[in-house]
């Protein structure tokens, strides 16, 4: 559907989301973004392309 959707994993889960939004970014976006504990780059230029493809806000909850 077109849909507002919030995104939400946990480890793999947000290893997942990530690249979902890197093909997210070519298509539509999504209203928020939740990742715990995702391996990914902190980079703001890593970032940048994902934000623009969530209307609402992108957590990396990882430590």
């Amino acid at each position: 559907g077109k849909w507002p959707v919030n995104l939400t994993g946990f480890s793999l889960g947000a290893h997942v989301i990530y690249f979902c939004l890197e093909e997210l970014a070519n298509d539509q976006g999504s209203e928020d973004a939740v990742l715990l504990g995702a391996p990914e780059d902190g980079s703001e230029k890593a970032w940048q392309g994902l934000s623009r493809v969530v209307a609402g806000k992108i957590v990396n909850g990882y430590c």
